[in-house]
């Protein structure tokens, strides 16, 4: 393994810890404190993401990565907020969001989630 490897394995590493932080998040709140801890999930899932962001900028550190410019930055970042909120609304329609109905639009009610269609 050369130092490449492992700042990839330590990446992927602290990304399945903020997976794992938010698994935890979504099954017991957000406020929760794990027994033995002294945070929150919340603050523990920001904790997992800044070791997140200090292997990336290690990997642009060493010419690994190269960081795009503020614009494009921001850009793909709203991007994907939107994608995000597509889904959000499919999930909707589809009757997998609790209380969400005033995502739905105003159609024929009769209709069933199954007719929905393809996924945005």
């Amino acid at each position: 393994m050369n130092r490449l490897d492992h700042l990839l394995w330590i990446l992927a590493e602290e990304c399945g810890e903020v997976a794992h932080r938010a698994s935890k998040a979504a099954r017991f709140g957000m406020c929760e404190v794990q027994p033995g801890q002294l945070t929150t999930n919340a603050e523990r899932i920001l904790g997992e993401w800044y070791h997140a962001i200090a292997a990336i900028e290690m990997l642009i550190d060493e010419g690994h990565l190269t960081l795009p410019s503020e614009p494009e930055v921001r850009a793909a970042i709203e991007r994907k907020k939107l994608q995000v909120a597509q889904y959000f609304s499919y999930s909707a329609l589809c009757g997998r969001v609790d209380g969400a109905r005033w995502l739905q639009p105003a159609t024929d009610t009769s209709e069933t989630n199954d007719s929905a269609g393809a996924a945005p």
